[in-house]
């Protein structure tokens, strides 16, 4: 993938290229704020067998502290089951996150339900 396909995806307001076998992902943060490439090169799913592409997820990342939400970190995403791949420097990036003790963009309420053997007939 060169700059100038991503800059044709700019401009098409297109926000995901997709890969073929053996190729880079790439996704665009935003097309009006300009192209911010994302490449890695995933191997096929190790689950399924699956083409792995690279996306943008939101994580829930429970630490000591309790649930924290993460949005927009980069993952390789299976096409056909959705495992989820990080690479280590991601993941090590959402730790770090996760117990950084700054303000939360924002918040958001989640209810709590408690499994029993009537609710799951």
């Amino acid at each position: 993938m060169d700059v100038e396909i991503i800059r044709q995806a700019v401009a098409s307001d297109r926000t995901v290229l997709r890969s073929g076998p053996g190729q880079m992902g790439v996704r665009l943060e935003d097309p009006k704020e300009g192209a911010r490439a994302v490449k890695h090169e995933y191997a096929a799913c190790s689950f399924c067998g699956g083409p792995v592409e690279e996306r943008f997820v939101s994580v829930d990342y429970r630490t000591k502290a309790g649930l924290v939400i993460i949005e927009n970190v980069p993952a390789g995403v299976c096409r056909q089951c959705g495992e989820r791949y990080y690479t280590a420097e991601v993941a090590k990036a959402m730790e770090r996150l996760a117990e950084a003790e700054v303000p939360a963009s924002r918040t958001v309420a989640v209810p709590v339900r408690e499994f029993s053997t009537s609710a799951a007939v």
